[in-house]
């Protein structure tokens, strides 16, 4: 949850332990994170009707993000998800498009992540 966005050895080391058919699955092809990202980019989401904010940064090598606490996932809309079922765990749908609801560290601007691929 914290803003620090950085990947660290803790981070390169959760990737390496995650089963292999979870960390590195084929992804949609249409938005595949690594043409969008690059190593360390910053992602962050908020839940509604809350005023946390989840953040979770771009590891090139497993081609995926990781969160501070070390959960890794393979697309954005995974990541709200799971951000959106913490932050609001009774709440009846977790459904979320990840490219329309989160937001990317742009030269130190946050930008919706939809942007990057128009």
């Amino acid at each position: 949850m914290s803003p620090t966005c950085s990947i660290t050895a803790a981070h390169i080391i959760a990737v390496e332990r995650k089963p292999t058919k979870k960390a590195v699955k084929p992804m949609d092809k249409k938005c595949p994170l690594e043409m969008y990202f690059k190593d360390g980019d910053c992602v962050r989401y908020k839940a509604p009707k809350t005023d946390v904010y989840w953040h979770a940064s771009y590891c090139s090598r497993g081609k995926c993000l990781i969160t501070d606490d070390l959960e890794v996932y393979n697309t954005l809309s995974t990541f709200a998800k799971h951000s959106l079922r913490k932050a609001r765990p009774t709440r009846k749908t977790s459904e979320v498009n990840g490219w329309t609801k989160c937001e990317v560290q742009v030269d130190g601007k946050w930008v919706p992540a939809k942007t990057l691929r128009e």
